[in-house]
């Protein structure tokens, strides 16, 4: 069994050498501007199974400095989700996206849902969650004191506490699903490539109701064989051929 574990772990430690060798290659060629061999290198990385924030951003400028819109903000996407107030991922996200042909105005939504959505970003779900732990023991804390009291001032003081403290434990829960929910969601996808048609319905000759450009971000509500229905900012709805779009 010792000889097992052994043998995992010199594999393990063999792949790691071989996959920071890859990096490091990678990062040289890139800072070469060779970029289709540093492109080629990061997506061997990639495909073995290894993903990071860091990684998907290296993708990301690989494939804007190759002129790949579309893929460069897939990959700038994936990397956001990873680490979303990351701000050299926001920052070339924000500049990739500003060259986007379609300026698609986004539909208002209430105040408090965006008000919560930029509350949840500023961690990641793995951090809400320490929040929530630290929050529900804190809670406990107050609570034991609550009951074991005869102060009055400390058990209005314990009573105040317990309400700060399941509010930040419901806050910490809530943000912790809610970005657990956009880093695996699979709803979210990019147009690929340069332009497309969008159909009335999943038919090449039924009515093109609008066309989209490389880089702009779509939300799949349905899919039909080969095709998905797709959302955009605006609240328009249609029909294109799932090869034109990959999901983030």
């Amino acid at each position: 069994m010792i000889f097992f574990f052994l043998i995992l772990y010199t594999n393990l430690c063999f792949a790691n050498d071989n996959l920071k060798l890859l990096s490091d290659s990678a990062i040289s060629l890139y800072k070469n501007k060779k970029y289709d061999k540093a492109l080629e290198l990061f997506l061997k990385i990639y495909e073995n199974g290894f993903v990071s924030a860091n990684l998907l951003y290296n993708i990301g400028n690989t494939y804007f400095r190759l002129n790949n819109l579309g893929k460069a903000i897939l990959f700038y996407e994936r990397a956001k989700r990873l680490n979303p107030n990351d701000n050299d991922i926001i920052y070339n996200l924000n500049f990739a996206n500003a060259l986007i042909i379609d300026k698609i105005e986004k539909t208002s939504r209430p105040f408090y849902e965006e008000w919560f959505k930029v509350l949840a970003q500023f961690f990641s779900s793995n951090t809400w969650i320490l929040f929530s732990i630290f929050s529900f023991i804190i809670l406990l804390t107050f609570i034991y004191i609550f009951l074991i009291s005869y102060n009055y001032i400390l058990n209005l003081l314990s009573k105040i506490l317990i309400s700060i403290s399941i509010l930040v434990f419901i806050i910490s829960l809530s943000s912790s699903y809610y970005m657990f929910k956009q880093c695996t969601r699979k709803d979210e996808a990019i147009i690929i490539p340069g332009k497309v048609d969008v159909f009335s319905s999943p038919d090449m000759n039924s009515t093109i109701l609008f066309e989209l450009h490389e880089g702009t971000k779509v939300l799949i509500i349905n899919k039909y064989e080969n095709w998905y229905e797709i959302k955009i900012p605006d609240g328009n709805t249609g029909w294109i051929i799932s090869e034109n779009v990959e999901i983030i």
